[in-house]
């Protein structure tokens, strides 16, 4: 019997923190609108293959005389293992891109199945791309670290 091979990137547990959406009477599924993620990820310090992970996401109208049909904010955790096969590097980019896009997936049917029931209907969260906030998150916690080793140099002097 052939195995079906399983990811290296396990969901171990997730769980919604914040679930709020607001139906606009006067709302239009054609308006524009604003939508802000805000990830964290840490990797845990009593296990190597660990990480934390959290993704908040604010869906608001982009124009407020052309209201969106719903305004969201939801937020949601979980943790994540990945498989020590990879690099370190490469696991935090499994960690951060594939942990993060499975939550985004439990955002989507979350609200779906809630708008579902809701004023104008079920709402459908557009895809983000979740390499690309990996690359502009990595690229700010480098600079920090760099800041910072900066600093610790000029305290030692």
């Amino acid at each position: 019997m052939n195995m079906i091979p399983i990811s290296p990137l396990q969901l171990k547990q997730h769980f919604f923190t914040l679930l709020s959406i607001r139906a606009n009477p006067n709302g239009s599924n054609e308006a524009p609108i604003n939508l802000e993620p805000v990830v964290f990820c840490n990797r845990s310090s009593k296990e190597p293959n660990h990480w934390s992970l959290g993704l908040g996401l604010k869906l608001k109208s982009a124009d407020r005389k052309k209201p969106y049909i719903y305004e969201v904010e939801v937020e949601i955790q979980a943790l994540v293992e990945v498989s020590s096969v990879f690099s370190e590097e490469k696991r935090d980019q499994l960690a951060f891109v594939n942990g993060l896009s499975l939550l985004y997936s439990a955002i989507r049917e979350m609200l779906l199945t809630v708008t579902g029931r809701s004023a104008h209907g079920p709402m459908c969260v557009p895809t983000l791309n979740f390499g690309e906030i990996f690359a502009r998150w990595n690229a700010e916690n480098k600079e920090k670290e760099t800041r910072a080793e900066r600093a610790d140099a000029r305290a030692v002097k």
